[in-house]
């Protein structure tokens, strides 16, 4: 048994044990990423249309569904969820001039605890000012298991929009 399952194990019982909804619910998972240094031209064209996220130029902030870009304005960061697929996130960051850093989160679902990887997911509510009909922002918060056997936080992932209810 490794330290990841045996952690997340014991999690497991302790959170039934005390019965506390504030725990997070843990789930095991294999994340893949994928980082490519482009230019302006080439990320647009790695980008997909109708895109669901944000975008923080540098005059504005944009949230929701996007079926285009702004091509004349400079990208500050961004992140996107896959429509058809939550598991699929790029995020984007201005490194310096025309340069950015493309990156692909892909989560993959593990059967067993047996991973170095776990994540929780949490509903923010957005800024009144950048709600666009979208009133929650949803993210994964993920966590890696370090050689001694600690749980780090590790990167967090945009996974789309939740109505209020």
């Amino acid at each position: 048994m490794s330290q990841g399952n045996n952690s997340l194990d014991l999690y497991a019982s302790f959170k039934d044990l005390i019965r506390d909804d504030n725990f997070p619910i843990l789930t095991a998972a294999i994340l893949d990423i994928k980082e490519d240094v482009v230019n302006k031209e080439q990320l647009f064209n790695l980008i997909p249309k109708n895109l669901c996220g944000w975008i923080m130029y540098t005059d504005r902030i944009e949230v929701g569904k996007h079926t285009d870009i702004d091509k004349q304005s400079y990208i500050l960061e961004a992140e996107f969820v896959d429509s058809q697929d939550q598991n699929i996130t790029k995020k984007i960051k201005l490194l310096y001039g025309d340069t950015y850093l493309l990156s692909t989160y892909i989560c993959q679902e593990q059967q067993s605890n047996d991973s170095n990887f776990c994540y929780y997911e949490k509903s923010l509510y957005a800024r009144q000012d950048l709600q666009n009909n979208e009133k929650r922002i949803k993210y994964r918060f993920w966590y890696k298991l370090e050689d001694q056997g600690q749980w780090i936080p590790f990167l967090q992932q945009f996974v789309g929009f939740e109505k209020e209810d």
